[in-house]
């Protein structure tokens, strides 16, 4: 009886539940953020199929960057073949399938707003280079992570909640764009470029200590917990 009262006021499933729900809404962030990158990216394809004559980035003929796009998709979609075992192929399907609804979005929104902002082509070389920052903080941010995956280091705790912010950062910066918001979108993109810089900056130290080249300063932790954890399946 004593034992399932123990049970009944154990904390750790509501603990486990929260933590479980804070995770979903993480990864549901990032996915945004992922989708409006890509998609304002592949918003130049989204136009040349319905005949809009709109620029490219970096002034790039506009049939040569589908072509590009097409064969940088394929890239990335052979090496994520890798990973499916982490990623489901159901979640894959859904962000692709986001990315081009953005694309068409942000391609009609450029279409039939483009006196918002003072030039399309700079924006859209600036989303380039905003999915290019984003990209390396993932990779570095795989790299960074500890062989004890139960221990997560705080400059990864930080720059995935910098992600988080920027992802509805961006999302409020597109809809300023579409209500012709064009001053106050302005300081909303350099808002959001600041928090992705940040959260690539950020993991630079534990990236090079992931591969040995600084000594990281969490080792004493991760190796603290997981000592902790031994001691106390050992009484168990």
């Amino acid at each position: 009886m004593i034992e399932l009262a123990d049970k009944a006021t154990d904390p750790q499933p509501h603990r486990r539940s929260s933590r479980l729900g804070a995770r979903r809404i993480r990864n549901f962030e990032h996915a945004l953020l992922w989708v409006l990158l890509v998609g304002a990216v592949l918003s130049p394809v989204a136009a040349f199929m319905n005949g809009w004559s709109r620029p490219a980035p970096f002034n790039i003929p506009p049939r040569q960057y589908v072509m590009l796009a097409i064969g940088a998709a394929a890239v990335l979609a052979s090496l994520r073949m890798r990973h499916l075992a982490m990623t489901p192929i159901a979640t894959l399907i859904v962000r692709l399938g986001g990315a081009v609804v953005a694309a068409s979005a942000i391609s009609l929104i450029l279409q039939y707003s483009a006196n918002t902002f003072y030039t399309a082509t700079s924006l859209l070389d600036g989303m380039v280079i905003l999915l290019v920052v984003h990209s390396a903080a993932r990779v570095l941010r795989w790299v960074a992570r500890p062989h004890a995956h139960h221990v997560t280091l705080p400059a990864v705790v930080l720059a995935d909640a910098l992600a988080s912010v920027s992802a509805w950062s961006l999302l409020g910066f597109w809809v300023l764009v579409a209500s012709e918001h064009r001053h106050v979108a302005s300081g909303v993109l350099v808002f959001t470029a600041i928090l992705l810089l940040l959260a690539f900056a950020i993991l630079i130290p534990d990236s090079l200590a992931g591969r040995g080249l600084l000594p990281r300063s969490a080792d004493h932790k991760v190796e603290a917990e997981e000592k902790s954890r031994h001691l106390k399946s050992m009484r168990r």
